[in-house]
């Protein structure tokens, strides 16, 4: 039931696995293409098996394979489609008859040489007009989820981890980074050709799709022991500003949890045109400047990412179908980390706060689920993915649907402290691992069962929560105390007493009070004329908030109210930054306001090119496939 079949690749990783691989690529700018080498080292996936193995078989998408050697002898390749062309690509097949010794000490490789192609979707390659600086080009990847096979032929799979190694080429004075280690020993330059070439290694395993690169006029600035901040040099010392606190999100999490693995933890501030809040690439966070509200009102972004350096990183889904794990646990251990973050006496209170945000978050659920419909597969935590691109299924589903049934299983144990201690256990028990539902299920069974009655643990439906498709299957109770305060306001608009209302009402609200706010007007009957909007944004000023959650609540609430004078901000916002986030649902929005369609489609077709190949997918499929 909880089946560890990997649906998503071709690899035949379940009989030969590739423990590490070596990147040599170079960048061509003008080609918007790299181009060089990766060379594997195998390993059979069964150490004890003596079958025969005959194929190396990985996945490729939009690449071109120029040659390929088995032990560095020259080897024929073929490309065979998949049942999927577009979301799998091809399983590149490469004959191992030149492998006769398959033991440990024997150190058998496959070098492949490619290069990508612009259609390559794991790489946005950016003109250097579409850089704050205006100087340079940029280059960066993102191949969650099933993306890597178009950065390099790999096992696309979360159920295999590999250690890698790297040297990238690029123009000078063009600085290359990867969710690695830089390796001084191997970076050089070459003034003759106009080139830098820069060494990464990274010694913990990863799955493919934690492989990441960037290349741009990046400067750094520390901001802790083990923590630096990356960005184009005319936001650096903004961004490092707003993510001072960066190295305390790390000191939270090892108060509960254990030590952090990883070396150092930076974050590269990426272009608007990121489709991510963030992506907890290993050693080196990717983040969207849509973050930067000036305030740090926002930071908990990074609080989430630097999770996964636990949850997702240290401990996988072992396929996209589990991929709850990942991000419901992670969910639920950076509102752990904001709990404990700093000081002691403020415990309670932050206690509060972070169920107020899984409140606020409920919302975005809820939209997710009836967006698909209630009964629809991905509004499972366990979705059948069998011939889906897992993109498809992409939503707050395994988040906070997630996050409630650990909620929930925290209440039945005995509290937060209690989960603490078993989150701890979970994570020295399959720290490195790539894991199943079923997996997680059965050590939580074993972990509790001298301490928690066999009755409470016998009344958890475990089946309910991972396959009955909709809402979570408990209404869990968080916190009102904020809710109730917010409520109050809520109440003076929606029953026409706003005239008593100032703009000194939000004014000590956090970012989270003034996001409910705005969900709660979005829901209400009948909605508001366009003259309480107005008074609403004059007293409020929402239109003119650099804080990008608030900013794009408030721009939904006056779409559903068809209020045509944001209808220009819609664009603008939708037109400066491409964070998935926000584009797809405005987008959607604005194409349902009165007199929006055109506008919409109109606004997609003149921007799309500045948007990521994924965001430009999806944004595509939502205007226009219905």
């Amino acid at each position: 039931m909880y089946s560890r079949v990997e649906k998503s690749s071709m690899s035949n990783f379940d009989q030969v696995k590739v423990v590490s691989q070596h990147l040599n690529l170079s960048a061509d700018f003008s080609k918007k293409e790299l181009s060089g080498t990766c060379t594997y080292t195998l390993a059979r996936a069964d150490a004890k098996s003596t079958a025969s193995i005959k194929h190396l078989i990985l996945d490729v998408r939009t690449l071109v394979i120029n040659s390929v050697t088995v032990n560095s002898t020259a080897a024929k390749f073929s490309l065979k489609k998949s049942v999927n062309e577009d979301a799998f690509g091809f399983g590149l097949h490469i004959p191992l008859d030149a492998i006769k010794d398959w033991s440990a000490k024997s150190q058998n490789t496959v070098t492949v040489d490619y290069h990508t192609t612009p259609q390559s979707e794991a790489i946005q390659w950016l003109s250097a007009s579409q850089t704050l600086g205006k100087k340079h080009p940029y280059l960066f990847t993102q191949c969650q989820a099933i993306h890597a096979r178009s950065l390099l032929p790999c096992q696309d799979t979360p159920a295999v981890k590999s250690s890698y190694s790297a040297t990238i080429t690029t123009p000078a004075p063009l600085r290359a980074l990867m969710s690695a280690v830089n390796d001084e020993s191997k970076s050089t330059q070459d003034s003759s050709k106009g080139t830098n070439t820069w060494g990464f290694k990274q010694a913990i395993p990863v799955p493919s799709y934690l492989i990441a690169l960037a290349i741009g006029n990046l400067k750094s600035k520390s901001v802790g022991k083990v923590c630096a901040v990356w960005s184009e040099p005319e936001i650096l010392d903004e961004c490092a500003k707003e993510f001072e606190d960066t190295e305390k999100f790390l000191e939270s999490a090892e108060s509960f949890l254990i030590p952090y693995q990883w070396g150092r933890y930076d974050l590269l501030i990426l272009p608007p045109s990121f489709p991510y809040g963030g992506m907890e690439n290993p050693c080196l966070t990717f983040v969207t400047p849509t973050l930067l509200a000036g305030d740090k009102s926002l930071v908990d972004v990074i609080a989430h990412e630097a999770a996964h350096s636990w949850s997702g990183n240290l401990v996988t889904n072992c396929s996209w179908e589990h991929f709850w794990l990942n991000e419901g646990f992670t969910m639920y251990v950076q509102r752990r980390i904001l709990a404990h973050f700093e000081n002691d006496a403020k415990y309670d209170q932050r206690v509060k706060e972070q169920e107020f945000d899984a409140l606020v978050d409920l919302k975005a659920l809820k939209e997710n689920v009836y967006d698909f419909g209630v009964d629809h597969e991905f509004t499972k935590l366990i979705p059948d993915l069998t011939g889906k691109d897992p993109d498809d299924a992409f939503s707050s589903v395994p988040y906070e649907k997630g996050y409630n049934f650990l909620f929930y299983l925290k209440g039945l144990v005995g509290g937060y402290k209690v989960m603490d201690g078993f989150l701890k256990a979970y994570f020295t028990k399959f720290k490195f691992q790539c894991i199943t539902s079923g997996d997680m299920k059965d050590f939580f069974l074993s972990y509790f069962a001298k301490t928690v009655s066999k009755e409470k643990l016998d009344s958890i439906d475990w089946d309910g929560w991972m396959f009955k498709p909709g809402m979570p299957l408990v209404k869990n109770q968080f916190d009102t105390s904020i809710s109730s305060m917010v409520n109050k306001l809520t109440t003076q608009w929606t029953e026409g007493n706003w005239e008593a209302c100032s703009d000194k009402d939000i004014a000590k609200w956090t970012t989270m009070a003034k996001m409910y706010f705005l969900q709660q007007l979005q829901e209400v009957d009948g909605g508001f004329s366009h003259s309480v909007l107005g008074q609403m944004d004059k007293l409020y000023s929402f239109t003119a908030t650099r804080n990008a959650e608030i900013r794009y609540r408030w721009l939904n609430l006056c779409l559903i109210n068809d209020y045509k004078p944001v209808y220009g901000e819609v664009v603008k916002f939708i037109s400066e930054q491409g964070r998935m986030k926000f584009v797809r649902p405005l987008y959607k929005a604005l194409a349902k306001a009165k007199g929006g369609e055109k506008l919409a489609k109109d606004t997609f077709n003149k921007v799309k090119d500045s948007y990521h190949l994924i965001t430009s997918k999806m944004v595509h499929k939502d205007l226009f496939s219905s």
